[in-house]
C-alpha cells in the first residue's frame, strides 16, 4: 500500500528522479518534490487498483491536457507503474514556487491589489475551463500558489467534471465533491443537473471576498451558523467597509455578490461575462 511508501522506497522505484520531501497526501495520492533532468518537479503517485480511482486519475490527466490555460500547472509527464503490489500513475507537474492562498490569507497580506489579481487570474481560467466544457469543483485558497513575483497559478484539477462524460460521483452522496466551505449550494445538495461553470464562479466569488478582506464572506460573526448552512441559506457579508478605497469598493461588490448569488440562473453565465465587469471597475484588461 503506497501508505507505507517512504521517501527511499520511491527513489528506489524512480532513480529517473531525485525525490527530496514528501510534501503532502491528497485523498489516496501521495505527493513528492523532486528533481528531474536538472529542474525541480512534482511527483503524484495515485493508486488507480478500484475502477472508480482509476476513471478519476484518468480525468485529471486528460484535463490538464485539455484546459488550455497559463493559470495552470503544466503536466510534463504522466505514465502507469506498479509499485509493490499496486497499480499507480504517476504525474510529474511543473513545480510552483511560493505559498498558496491560504497562508497569503493568514499572513494577513490581502486586500486589493491581492483580491483583483486572484479574481482576474481565476476568471482567465475558467474562461478555458468553460471553452472545454469542464468544471474545476474544488476553487478554494489552498488550491492556489502566489509566487514571489505575485504570479497567481491554480493547482489540482483532481475532482475536475467533464460535462460531456458520466459523473463519477455517486448520485446518493450526501454531497457532492469539493470543500463543503467553497462549494456551491447545487454542489453541497449534489444537484449534478445544475452543475456547471456558475458553480466554479460561485467559488470564485468567495475567492474573491476572502483576498480583498481577510474573511470569509460565509463566516457569521458569531459563527454559530456553520458555513455550509449559511451557504445554502444565502446568508453573507456584503462587501462593505472593508476597503480604504470606497468607490472601488462599490464597485467590486456587485460582482462579487452576483458570482455567490444562491441560485445558478441569477449568476454570471460565463466567466468572460464576470471578467469585463472586474476589468471595467479595476480599469484592467482581459
Amino acid at each position: 500500500m503506497l501508505e507505507q511508501l517512504g521517501i527511499e522506497d520511491v527513489q528506489r522505484h524512480f532513480p529517473e528522479f531525485e525525490i527530496d520531501t514528501h510534501i503532502a497526501d491528497g485523498g489516496q495520492k501521495k505527493v513528492y518534490l523532486g528533481e528531474f533532468e536538472g529542474e525541480k518537479v512534482v511527483v503524484k503517485l495515485i493508486p488507480t487498483e478500484r475502477r472508480r480511482s482509476a476513471r478519476r486519475a484518468k480525468r485529471e490527466v486528460e484535463t490538464m491536457e485539455a484546459v488550455d490555460a497559463n493559470a495552470l500547472v503544466n503536466l510534463i509527464d504522466n505514465f502507469t507503474d506498479t509499485i509493490g503490489d499496486t497499480s499507480v500513475l504517476v504525474m510529474v507537474e511543473e513545480y510552483i514556487p511560493g505559498p498558496t492562498l491560504r497562508e497569503v490569507i493568514e499572513c494577513g497580506d490581502t486586500g486589493i491589489d491581492l483580491g483583483v489579481n486572484v479574481t482576474r487570474t481565476l476568471l482567465k481560467a475558467l474562461r478555458k475551463f468553460h471553452d472545454a466544457d469542464i468544471i474545476h469543483r474544488d476553487i478554494k485558497p489552498s488550491n492556489i500558489i502566489v509566487t514571489p513575483d505575485g504570479i497567481v497559478r491554480l493547482l489540482d484539477v483532481g475532482i475536475a467534471r467533464m460535462l460531456t462524460r458520466t459523473s463519477i460521483t455517486p448520485t446518493r452522496a450526501s454531497h457532492g465533491p469539493g470543500t463543503p466551505t467553497y462549494a456551491s449550494p447545487e454542489q453541497l445538495n449534489n444537484d449534478k443537473d445544475l452543475q456547471d461553470i456558475r458553480s466554479d464562479l460561485f467559488s470564485t466569488g468567495i475567492v474573491m471576498f476572502e483576498s480583498l478582506t481577510g474573511n470569509h464572506p460565509f463566516a457569521t460573526d458569531d459563527l454559530e451558523l456553520p458555513i455550509p448552512d449559511a451557504i445554502l441559506q444565502n446568508d453573507k457579508r456584503p462587501l462593505e467597509g472593508y476597503l480604504d478605497d470606497s468607490e472601488l469598493e462599490q464597485d467590486l461588490h456587485p460582482i462579487y455578490d452576483k458570482m455567490t448569488k444562491s441560485q445558478p440562473f441569477e449568476r454570471y453565465r460565463r466567466p468572460h461575462h464576470a471578467l469585463e465587469d472586474l476589468d471595467d471597475a479595476t480599469g484592467g484588461g482581459s
